[in-house]
């Protein structure tokens, strides 16, 4: 079924309008220290259908049911914490209007457990999260089933209102129980099963990015992708936008971009690198790319208003964007971000000064705030208002790498709470073992003072080689960098990446730690070719026991 994003302003406006005159009067932001999730469906007739849809959720062939999670007591948390869920609640007449769109009835839906399941846990975030701390974009917490949620602000008069997935209002608010809080809302929330190319591709307006995306091969690259470990973010051109280049066809646009190299799926080719250059490799909502502090890029510039940061992309060079309070606003486009400034000059707008109209010239590339910030089960896909070609000018950013990106690994972070785990390898993807490897272990404790994110892995043994497969990284010269906990660490090792030797062995006795234990080595500069996965190995040369915080790569 297509999604329709392109939705009216009057009728959002209008809804909004009408919800707020029949909203129903239900008591917000109080604290029950014994009423759950679940008594709140019991105690409320109007969620009495959800509350049915609750009761059926069992997953196929166990005993877990869905009805214990919304059940299950939580003392409240103190004033300002996150513990607990939140439950984005539809009433009767939104269940009842889903059953009639989907052509079903409540009780051929009840039969059916495992639908139940998807679609409550898919109401159901894993994380408290307050009124106040709603995001415009990206929810950057899951719900239980590891969809996400997009929520986007709507003035009228001076109110705020909340469209949740580009279909659902918030009639009511911040209603807190025990083991959460509830947002009513006024439609059922319909759970993502399409991917980003999968959108594009049945929405005809983007024909000629698609059937680029399938010509370079990147269309069936993104498809195979793990998407729950590795999510993207794509800036699409409608074909209307193309129309501006005199870009009629996807014939049109290989003549503009790559007319003499028609090898379209090798990753040096032109018209790959344009394909490439509008996916990035991270889930990059506009609450994402609007904060005023990212952890993307160490090379941040603040210039008085103006903050640059550099993004990743599948092409050799990194995308920038801009955040400047000074760019020229206009209706339609996201306020204040701009891609690629200086790149070009776009277009000519007229803007009123004292003494009438000055012309001021366009060259950013803006994001159409109404119909972007879109979710799929890839990421968030945004629509832009201007070709975007492969600014070369750009530097790669810096890449760290806490192991978090296996799976295996990535579990833990998420799921545990001052332990470590042994790792095995037939566990992890991009871990390999050779020689005597005494252990290899992954720590996560709210002690660990001085790593990244309380967490670092430890390997130890005799004579042994441990090799890490990073993700793809653009093309371009480094520095190799990591942090080691060296107050615990004992014995000399070499590195190498892709099997080359960087640098000079390492002396674990050879630097002091800090006051918490570790430091960083600056082993040697390498460059790396091409957009791909690269592999870091480290390679004992007496017994070696390594606490390692992170590897970094660090362009120059």
């Amino acid at each position: 079924m297509r999604l329709n994003v392109l939705l009216s302003s009057i009728f959002l406006v209008s809804m909004l309008f009408l919800i707020s005159c029949q909203e129903e009067i239900l008591k917000g932001n109080y604290k029950d220290d014994y009423s759950t999730l679940y008594n709140f469906l019991e105690e409320n007739e109007n969620y009495s259908l959800f509350r049915q849809i609750v009761d059926a959720a069992i997953i196929e062939g166990t005993e877990q049911s869905l009805k214990d999670i919304y059940s299950a007591f939580n003392h409240n948390s103190p004033e300002g914490t996150n513990r607990g869920y939140t439950l984005f609640l539809p009433d009767n007449a939104a269940v009842e209007a889903y059953l009639n769109e989907n052509n079903t009835t409540l009780d051929a839906l009840l039969s059916k457990s495992n639908d139940c399941w998807n679609l409550a846990t898919h109401h159901l975030l894993v994380r408290k999260i307050l009124k106040k701390n709603f995001v415009n974009g990206a929810i950057g917490d899951s719900s239980l089933n590891g969809a996400f949620h997009v929520i986007r602000f709507l003035e009228m008069g001076g109110t705020v209102g909340y469209l949740i997935d580009e279909s659902a209002t918030v009639k009511s608010a911040n209603i807190e129980k025990s083991n959460g809080v509830i947002h009513l809302i006024d439609k059922v929330l319909l759970p993502i099963t399409y991917t980003s190319c999968e959108w594009l591709e049945q929405a005809t307006e983007y024909s000629i990015f698609v059937e680029a995306l399938k010509l370079t091969g990147l269309y069936d690259t993104l498809q195979a992708i793990d998407t729950r470990i590795n999510p993207f973010t794509m800036f699409v051109e409608s074909d209307a936008v193309f129309t501006q280049k005199d870009i009629y066809s996807l014939d049109d646009l290989k003549q503009h971009v790559s007319p003499n190299n028609l090898d379209y799926s090798n990753p040096d080719n032109p018209l790959y690198q344009f394909v490439g250059y509008h996916v990035l490799p991270e889930r990059l909502s506009f609450s994402n790319l609007t904060q005023t502090s990212s952890s993307t890029s160490e090379g941040t510039t603040e210039l008085s208003r103006i903050t640059k940061r550099n993004y990743n992309t599948l092409a050799y060079y990194p995308l920038q964007v801009t955040l400047d309070e000074t760019l020229s606003l206009r209706d339609g486009l996201l306020e204040q971000v701009g891609i690629n400034t200086a790149f070009a000059i776009y277009d000519t707008i007229y803007e009123a000064d004292t003494v009438g109209y000055v012309a001021v010239p366009v060259d950013h590339i803006s994001i159409y705030e109404d119909i972007s910030n879109m979710p799929t089960i890839s990421g968030v896909v945004h629509f832009i208002n201007y070709v975007m070609e492969v600014d070369s000018s750009i530097k790669p950013v810096t890449s760290t790498y806490q192991f978090r990106e296996d799976p295996i690994i990535n579990s833990y972070y998420q799921n545990i709470s001052n332990r470590s785990y042994f790792l095995y390898q037939e566990d992890l993807e991009r871990f390999v073992f050779e020689g005597d490897v005494n252990y290899i272990r992954y720590f996560w404790t709210e002690e660990s003072i001085g790593a990244n994110s309380n967490d670092y892995i430890s390997f130890a043994g005799g004579s042994f080689t441990l090799s890490y497969l990073t993700t793809a990284l653009m093309q371009g010269n480094y520095t190799l960098r990591f942090k080691l906990k060296v107050d615990d660490s004992y014995g000399l090792f070499d590195v190498y990446v892709d099997g080359v030797k960087v640098g000079n062995t390492v002396n674990l006795a050879s630097k002091s730690p800090n006051s918490t234990g570790y430091s960083t080595f600056d082993q040697g500069n390498v460059f790396l070719g091409g957009y791909r996965e690269h592999t870091i190995s480290f390679k004992s040369v007496t017994p070696c026991r390594i606490y390692m915080d992170y590897i970094q790569f660090r362009p120059f």
